[in-house]
């Protein structure tokens, strides 16, 4: 019986401090709320315009931030292949028309819109890499260089503009494509955050962060949290609506319309292209990496709604917030995570006591097979791309369990001596 007591007084304490360190950081993180001089900055990036994307649906929009003195950043494609874009073989492109070109140069002089660089021809070069497809990964530098340097060369000249922003096409990169666009003098890149920049980059970073249907709720988010300068890029593409593809699409421009509305009238949230955002914001390469980090470390966070004010997805925040954020996560986790080794080592530990009055070949099949299920777990870690909350909880089980059932061996051990 004092062992059931024991056992239950332990659970309950260990589910207590659990408890109080989750309200704590709860509120913690809430405390600090909306103040005076909170600033939401709002990037809209729409992708994909081309020779071959709908003329008529791009009238609209740019009519739509005209109408709402609104700003957008439009990535352009300069040589869009006119086939499947995920077909490797050798296609035709097309270059951006003079047609096309006349649209953009009208909304550029009327500052509603910048024009971005949006990869070469929107063509991947191989299969998936690492489950996405991209134009540029992969590819060494040099080649990079000119791929980038001719778009580039191109939509300046058919725009007369300096072209400052660069997006590569799926959102997928690798260090070359920095290298290659800060050679190249671009200054600003907008992709999502899967690849952590050289350190010594003076490029500055616009990661996109959500799309549409998500900036609403997270505009809302971004208003709790203790950021001063929280920046969210905004992603979306003409097969968003259902006008343009009915499959695909979830949002009608009549909706679109009515989100514009209500986002120019929030007195709190500031509208921006990527270039605006990231020199009125300090997005540097710092605040992008430090970003990352944080992101890789929420995916540790125990994905119930109770946490949910542990982390903002969706909010790019900024260097001093983040790594207090990154301070918090890593504290609560290591209690979170401590509290349920021990109780994991302590109901191992009593568990013991009826494993080992089983026979001995059962006892050696548990071992082994302990063994292997654990050596496939560790396979499966490390072929992933980051560790997440399921393969930790998975690992501390394991090692708790074995800590509780060899105490409990030494246990009876020692008894029996």
């Amino acid at each position: 019986m004092w062992q059931l007591e024991f056992l239950q007084k332990k659970i309950i304490k260990r589910a207590l401090i659990t408890l109080l360190v989750i309200l704590f950081f709860s509120f913690n993180i809430d405390a600090d709320g909306v103040t005076p001089e909170k600033q939401i900055t709002v990037v809209f990036r729409f992708d994909d315009y081309s020779s071959l994307s709908s003329t008529e649906f791009e009238v609209k929009l740019i009519n739509a931030f005209r109408e709402y003195n609104a700003v957008c950043t439009f990535g352009i494609i300069p040589y869009v292949c006119t086939g499947d874009t995920h077909d490797t073989r050798t296609q035709e492109v097309v270059p951006l028309t003079l047609k096309k070109a006349a649209m953009l140069k009208n909304a550029i002089e009327e500052n509603i819109m910048e024009a971005a660089l949006h990869g070469y021809s929107h063509q991947t070069i191989r299969n998936k890499a690492n489950g996405r497809y991209t134009e540029f990964a992969g590819l060494d530098l040099n080649s990079q260089v000119a791929k980038i340097a001719k778009g580039k060369n191109y939509l300046e000249k058919i725009l007369d503009i300096k072209i400052a922003t660069f997006i590569p096409p799926w959102n997928v990169y690798d260090t070359n494509t920095i290298w290659a666009s800060e050679k190249l003098g671009l200054k600003c890149f907008s992709s999502s955050e899967l690849v952590e920049a050289p350190e010594s980059s003076i490029i500055k970073f616009a990661p996109s962060t959500y799309n549409l249907l998500q900036l609403r709720p997270t505009i809302e988010l971004a208003r709790r949290i203790p950021d001063k300068q929280p920046v969210i890029v905004v992603l979306f593409h003409e097969y968003d609506f259902l006008e343009i593809d009915k499959e695909r699409g979830w949002l009608t421009y009549k909706k679109f319309q009515k989100l514009m509305a209500w986002i120019t009238s929030q007195h709190d949230i500031h509208i921006m292209t990527v270039e605006q955002a990231t020199v009125d914001n300090n997005m540097n390469v710092l605040r992008f990496n430090n970003n990352i980090s944080f992101n890789k470390l929420t995916y540790l966070i125990p994905p119930f709604e109770l946490f949910d004010n542990m982390y903002p997805p969706g909010v790019f925040l900024s260097s001093s917030t983040v790594n207090k954020m990154i301070h918090r996560c890593v504290m609560f986790l290591s209690l979170f995570y401590f509290s349920i080794l021990l109780l994991t080592v302590i109901i191992a530990y009593f568990t013991g006591f009826i494993v080992f009055t089983f026979p001995r070949k059962v006892r050696l099949l548990s071992i082994y097979g302990g063994i292997v299920l654990f050596v496939f777990l560790a396979i499966h870690i490390v072929h992933g791309t980051v560790i997440t909350y399921n393969d930790v909880i998975a690992i501390i089980t394991f090692v708790g369990t074995c800590i509780g059932l060899l105490c409990c061996f030494f246990k009876l051990k020692r008894d029996i001596h």
